[in-house]
């Protein structure tokens, strides 16, 4: 990867499951018999963003947007269908949520999941130096 790039995605891909019932994820499991949908959040998805340089992203509702930033962000459900993030020419990808917290990878979500009364900087920071779960 080279210098000219900060973060790198290639190839990018999410797939969910998606169950009718709660119990049809039991029931998959025990009689090994798929009870699911799939639905792809995101499919083949190239992105190169430049040291310094700021990128939105638009569209739709469903069209992949929080998928994208979770990803990235190697948030709840970070697992790749497929595809690869670059991070300054390191692996993103392969990374557990908590590394890549600590290489400056950070989602502040829309819904205020948010410490009030501080800075955004700040709730970065502490979400940074927090344990990692699990």
């Amino acid at each position: 990867m080279g210098k000219d790039c900060a973060i790198r995605l290639r190839g990018l891909g999410k797939r969910f499951r998606l169950y009718a019932k709660p119990s049809d994820i039991l029931k998959e499991w025990l009689f090994r018999k798929p009870r699911h949908t799939e639905r792809w959040a995101l499919k083949d998805l190239d992105l190169e963003v430049a040291p310094g340089e700021v990128v939105g992203i638009i569209g739709r509702n469903g069209a992949g947007k929080t998928s994208t930033l979770k990803t990235i962000a190697r948030g709840r459900a970070p697992r790749l269908t497929q595809g690869e993030i670059w991070l300054d020419g390191k692996p993103l990808h392969s990374m557990p949520p908590y590394k890549a917290a600590r290489a400056g990878v950070q989602l502040v979500p829309e819904d205020r999941r948010i410490i009030p009364g501080i800075t955004v900087e700040e709730n970065l920071i502490i979400a940074q130096v927090a344990k990692p779960l699990g």
